[in-house]
């Protein structure tokens, strides 16, 4: 950010500094050296600076070798001038397509010789007549002779005339896009004034002047050449070794290079056993280093009940090791579990600071010292019997250690739709490579119990592990297996009881409480609403407005205040309309439809129709059956622009790459409206209740979902958008709770299954919430 803020300072100050140094233009073309080309020796030619009328300065740069450079160093930098290149004898001259072209930054001029440098394309620019430019005679033209030639150039071949130019917003963009690999974002949520709506304002002609490049072209057909548009950069990449790719791939390597060497091991099954140890032993220590470094936010996703659990085992484990008398090493491994798994709880505890966590720790140590001390003072049973127990009852602990993690992930991904923060990657690496040597110890030597221990934790670890990098595929794996369970611990659990409109409203406020929505209000909505429109009234013919939005954010209210403003000259495209049928559909974890991914859509066919539009061409419209989840194509419901229309692509996927390539070379507005998760379900839940008969249990199924997906693929689009809208008001901010609370009570009212409904209601605002602010 601060590069990019001090790049948009430098290039101010040149801009300014520019603005003041017309008059210098003609003295500086007069003193330029010159150079000229005559047969196949290279001679002097000029290469100078010459006012065009009407046009401002114009740089002529010959096309043979350049003057050293100690003579000539730099083209100077000439403001809203055209540049015309001009070639060796039979080739062509290009000049800009419009009058007002960017401003250039300083480039030096390399020597090259005459066969080398052909025709230039400038971007944006058209071919000039052929006889409009010749190769220059044997004495060097004066300024006049020049500015005569640029002038003939320009009237034979109709270039003294405007032509529209790619939005400075746009170019900006890929201008930064090509210096930086990265994209320049401006004042989000700002709107800018009318009159900055036109491209070719003075700070996009400077931003596209910065990318600006000549392409190197040898035909010397005189074939007019279409106007170039600078290519789209490639985003800029993460290192691929952080990538979840190479992660897992990595850890397969891993996996199987320990696998090969474990058989050349087999004479030194006393020395792995003892390496598992070790590496068991000292768990902990990178989970409670990156304790250290967290904030209780970061901490929030961790469950307790695992580090109590690795607590009761290890102390189990110790007094097992030490009733036996086996060897110091054993007894310092199983010593360490204690003292890590105690620092990892006042670790958690100190950051959760809940009585509830506080109550169950004190349980727990409480609990565990009890039967460490009745086992050893052999009270109720010799102490062989209870160092067995001891041992069994440690291993079934480490058996679900697990578990309550593995549950809480799943909840996390499918109420948030996104991966657990928090644990320790490294301490399930470190439990994994562990648990696989000493399952390579049991099996060598025949304990099968030790074996199936080792082998529940490292399944266990990596069903964690899997949850944290590829959360989609292992909770979908996963989501029976918790459904079941839960079913089984639900029949133990108390329904809740009916209640009144007071009930509900006191439930919402405890999800509420500690939140203030009210700083999620919009400034100055009604101006940079009439700045948006504004800018769509100044758009000519067959351009194209992206509205977008993630759910319920309010793109229909800002489409029908565009209509208002455009006065008939708007035309909506459909793109719900393109949605692919059900059984076309990716399913979500449920194994139901999910419309809230982009390949639910028929893009590319959409993406082709805008492209069609936009050129003046007819599309039949296609027809989504939304109940039924069924598209057809042969509607006969017909779409074209008029000359003088503008098209808005309406979608929650409006700036997706398939339409901005599809509406490449036109004019365009992207316009991204804001809105707190939270308000955006609320009115979800009621409009499609009312609307499009959605019940308000089956919308809650799916809002988890459609949260991973607004995160993974309509969240980024943010930063493509010319304008980010925030329409909130403050009476919508504080009725927010009373709204979730009728909804509530209006589905308790309608019957069903109240207690499974309430209990998902509360888990879905509670996960909204959270995605607004963070706790």
């Amino acid at each position: 950010m601060r590069t990019k803020k001090t790049l948009a300072a430098f290039l101010a100050i040149l801009q300014l500094a520019w603005s003041f140094s017309f008059g210098a233009w003609d003295a500086l073309a007069q003193a330029v050296q010159t150079q000229q080309v005559s047969g196949q020796s290279v001679q002097s030619v000029p290469v100078g600076v010459a006012p065009v009328p009407g046009l401002g300065a114009a740089a002529i740069i010959p096309g043979t070798s350049l003057a050293p450079l100690s003579a000539v160093q730099t083209l100077p930098v000439l403001s809203n001038a055209p540049v015309l290149v001009l070639p060796q004898a039979g080739s062509r001259a290009l000049v800009p397509s419009a009058a007002r072209m960017p401003t250039l930054t300083r480039a030096a001029l390399p020597a090259v010789q005459p066969a080398a440098l052909p025709s230039a394309v400038v971007p944006g620019a058209v071919l000039a007549a052929p006889t409009a430019v010749e190769t220059l005679p044997g004495a060097a033209p004066t300024v006049a002779e020049t500015v005569k030639s640029v002038g003939q150039a320009l009237e034979s071949s109709g270039l003294a005339k405007e032509a529209p130019a790619e939005s400075s917003k746009g170019a900006a963009d890929k201008v930064f896009a090509a210096l930086r690999g990265e994209r320049l974002i401006e004042g989000v949520g700002e709107v800018s004034s009318p009159e900055t709506v036109q491209a070719g304002t003075l700070s996009g002609r400077l931003r596209a002047a910065l990318g600006a490049r000549l392409a190197v072209s040898e035909t010397a057909s005189p074939a007019p050449i279409e106007t170039a548009a600078l290519p789209s950069p490639a985003p800029a990449q993460a290192p691929f070794w952080r990538s979840r790719t190479f992660k897992a791939v990595a850890g397969l390597a891993a996996t199987a290079a320990v696998s090969a060497v474990l058989p050349l091991l087999s004479p030194y099954v006393g020395v792995v056993a003892a390496v598992g140890s070790l590496t068991l032993s000292s768990i902990g220590i990178p989970w409670i280093i990156q304790n250290f470094k967290s904030k209780p936010e970061d901490v929030k996703d961790v469950v307790m009940a695992g580090p109590l659990m690795w607590f009761a085992a290890a102390s189990l484990l110790t007094l097992v090791s030490m009733g036996q008398g086996s060897s110091w090493l054993w007894n310092s491994a199983n010593i360490a579990g204690i003292v890590e798994s105690l620092t990892v709880i006042a670790q958690l505890n100190y950051f959760k600071k809940d009585p509830g966590t506080v109550k169950a720790t004190l349980a727990t140590v409480v609990g565990v010292s009890a039967v460490v001390a009745l086992i050893a003072s052999q009270v109720l049973m010799p102490l062989s019997v209870g160092l067995t127990a001891a041992f069994s009852a440690a291993m079934a602990v480490l058996w679900v250690l697990d578990a309550p993690q593995i549950r809480q992930n799943y909840h996390i991904f499918k109420n948030e739709g996104r991966a657990p923060q928090g644990i320790s990657t490294l301490n399930k690496v470190l439990l994994v490579f562990g648990s696989l040597l000493h399952l390579y110890a049991a099996l060598m030597g025949g304990d099968l119990r030790w074996a199936i221990n080792a082998s529940v934790a490292i399944v266990m670890s990596s069903i964690v592990l899997s949850q944290m990098y590829l959360p989609r595929a292992a909770n979908a794996v996963l989501g029976p297996v918790v459904w079941a369970a839960e079913k089984v611990l639900g029949l133990f659990s108390r329904r809740t009881a009916a209640a009144p409109i007071d009930r509900a409203r006191a439930l919402v406020a405890s999800e509420f409480q500690g939140t203030d929505y009210l700083r999620f209000k919009g400034a100055d909505v009604d101006a940079k609403i009439a700045g948006i429109l504004a800018k769509a009234r100044a758009l000519p013919g067959r351009s194209v407005i992206f509205l977008e939005a993630p759910t319920a954010a309010g793109k229909s209210t800002l489409a029908r205040e565009l209509a208002k403003s455009l006065a008939g000259r708007l035309v909506v495209f459909p793109v719900d309309n393109y949605y692919r049928p059900g059984p076309e559909v990716p399913k979500d974890l449920e194994g139901r439809p999910d419309f809230d991914q982009p390949q639910s859509l028929y893009l590319e066919r959409a993406a082709s129709d805008v492209k069609t539009l936009l050129a003046g061409g007819r599309i039949e419209l296609p027809y989504h059956d939304t109940a039924a989840e069924t598209t057809r194509f042969d509607t006969g419901k017909y779409l074209q622009l008029d000359a003088d229309d503008v098209l808005v692509v309406d979608s929650i996927y409006a700036s997706h790459e398939a339409f901005l390539k599809a509406a490449e070379g036109r004019r365009s507005l992207n316009v991204y409206l804001t809105a707190p998760t939270a308000v955006r379900l609320a009115r979800r839940l009621k409009r499609d209740r009312v609307e499009r008969g959605i019940s308000v249990e089956r919308n809650l199924n799916g809002w988890a979902n459609i949260l991973f997906n607004e995160r993974t693929h309509i969240l980024p689009l943010q930063a493509k958008a010319d304008v980010v809208l925030n329409m909130m008001s403050e009476e919508e901010l504080r009725n927010l709770p009373d709204s979730f609370a009728e909804i509530l009570a209006q589905e308790w009212a309608a019957g069903g299954s109240e207690a499974k409904l309430t209990e998902l209601y509360l888990r879905m605002l509670r996960a909204s919430i959270k995605a607004d602010t963070g706790r």
